[in-house]
């Protein structure tokens, strides 16, 4: 189970545990009557159902972050059959050494390959390179990035002019275009699963305020109200409100 699956789980624990919680106070009648309108029965289901309603914005969010990257995967999956026929293409022209061998790291960039050493300035007088960039990259947002590049480098080629229509200027620019609107769908998509769980976090663990204390809260005023042998203290103070630790869980994923 990974981190967040584990964290769902637990979380899912805690507020089954709540409504437990709700429930053994309704079963002790009149006997349960705080004056603290925090804990009164009324004001823990309305919190209970606060809760309840920030994990389905979570499920939602959730899923249609699913959705999005399930795009992305499928918009970006015909990136590398695309580009090994407009080598094919580039590799019929007569170009110089130096723009086909821009043509070529691009296309190696794409491919999730290591470029190889480029020229940045051609030659010195001793017919050497003079200076180096290497690149290695794999990032989907890089990729939009790296066939951008290479459809202007291929729109100054007055010979590349090919027959099939998804890999003329006019089509690549098509597929730039939904690589790019699938990469911010799933950007979207990731913000707003980070503000879902934020917003439902701040309900469970804020201090005073949130679930966790809240039930806290409950046990050591039943326990004060009943005694610790009293049969509702004991059923209560079973039920388990672990908070956990969200430091690398709240954050959005990786921005692609």
């Amino acid at each position: 189970m990974n981190r967040n699956s584990s964290i769902e789980t637990g979380i899912a624990i805690c507020v089954s545990n709540f409504k437990t919680v709700i429930s053994h106070l309704i079963a002790s009648g009149d006997k349960y009557n705080p004056q603290n309108r925090r804990i009164m029965i009324s004001t823990l289901q309305d919190q209970l159902s606060r809760v309840q309603t920030s994990i389905d914005v979570v499920f939602s969010a959730q899923s249609q972050t699913v959705i999005a990257e399930g795009i992305l995967k499928e918009t970006f999956a015909p990136l590398r059959a695309i580009i090994t026929r407009v080598l094919a293409v580039v590799n019929t022209l007569s170009l110089s050494y130096v723009t086909r061998l821009h043509i070529t790291n691009i296309i190696r960039k794409i491919r999730y390959r290591r470029a190889r050493l480029m020229p940045v300035v051609p030659q010195n007088k001793a017919g050497e390179p003079v200076s180096y960039i290497t690149v290695s990259q794999s990032d989907f947002t890089l990729q939009i990035t790296f066939l951008s590049q290479l459809i202007d480098q291929l729109y100054h080629l007055s010979d590349y002019a090919p027959d099939e229509s998804d890999i003329t200027i006019s089509g690549l620019l098509i597929q730039l275009s939904r690589m790019r609107i699938a990469s911010d769908l799933v950007t979207q998509s990731h913000r707003r699963l980070s503000l879902a769980r934020d917003a439902r976090n701040i309900l469970l663990y804020a201090p005073v305020s949130g679930m966790m204390d809240t039930a806290s809260y409950i046990k050591n005023y039943v326990r004060s109200l009943f005694g610790a042998e009293n049969s509702v203290y004991k059923k209560i103070n079973k039920l388990k409100f672990s908070k956990v630790k969200l430091s690398s869980y709240t954050h959005p994923p990786r921005q692609i």
